[in-house]
């Protein structure tokens, strides 16, 4: 038997980079399975070191409620007689220029099926998290418990009758949202190597994966909008329990 865990990932800035290293960092429009797996992570008590033969029975689904604006943050670090350590750990005296990209208002939909008592084991964990989450990066956190419940229904079934977590348009009827999924729930629109291997910082590595984006036309009086209020009926909608 198999339940879906749902997440909402919203806040003031997301970043989910695919291929970032020290001088650019890039995001992607949604959040990567690498950064979802680690959120989880988080939220278990894992190290870094630790073994993550746990996230492989779990389908992760995100559906785009809200895309955001990207932003680019530039940065120097470093110069003015002042030195810094790179990573070969050398020194260097000139100053290191930094881009760091982020999604800006965005917001996800994120559904993580799986095995029923691992999905009820990790929806206690995120709901008590022993570490606090963030979305993408350290410095971005969620401006809402991303918690939303927990629901044996299919992940088809949630897309489609969940609010969007996002105001109504003022003239258009319907709404066409982008959704992300393995490429095991749908047919394959491309590959992103997003896999966490592992999160070791002295041996991290990721595997490739086939995904499915498609687009998904959704009634505008879904629009529940945005804030408590319309957080509240995002829960009502995906709760067996409720």
């Amino acid at each position: 038997m198999r339940s879906t865990l749902a997440l909402l990932l919203t806040g003031p800035l997301q970043s989910w980079g695919e291929r970032s290293h020290f001088d650019h960092r890039d995001t992607l429009t949604h959040p990567t399975r690498s950064g979802i797996i680690g959120l989880l992570a988080s939220a278990r008590g894992d190290s870094r070191e630790a073994d993550l033969s746990w996230a492989q029975p779990l389908e992760i689904t995100v559906r785009i409620d809200r895309a955001g604006a990207r932003l680019e943050d530039f940065h120097t670090i470093g110069g003015a007689g002042e030195t810094i350590l790179t990573a070969q750990g050398k020194q260097r005296t000139t100053p290191a220029i930094t881009r760091r990209h982020y999604l800006a208002d965005a917001a996800f939909l994120v559904l993580i099926t799986g095995p029923r008592n691992d999905i009820t084991t990790l929806s206690e964990q995120v709901r008590s998290p022993r570490w606090a989450p963030y979305l993408g990066r350290r410095g971005c956190p969620p401006s809402l418990p991303i918690h939303l419940g927990v629901s044996t229904r299919a992940p088809d079934s949630l897309l489609s009758t969940t609010p969007l977590y996002r105001t109504p348009p003022r003239e258009d009827a319907t709404i066409t949202v982008t959704v992300v999924s393995d490429s095991n729930l749908a047919g394959s629109s491309g590959r992103l190597r997003d896999v966490p291997v592992s999160f070791d910082p002295h041996q991290r590595s990721y595997d490739t994966r086939d995904i499915a984006a498609t687009s998904v036309e959704m009634n505008a009086q879904q629009c529940a909008g945005v804030g408590f209020h319309p957080y509240t009926s995002l829960i009502k909608a995906i709760r067996d329990d409720y």
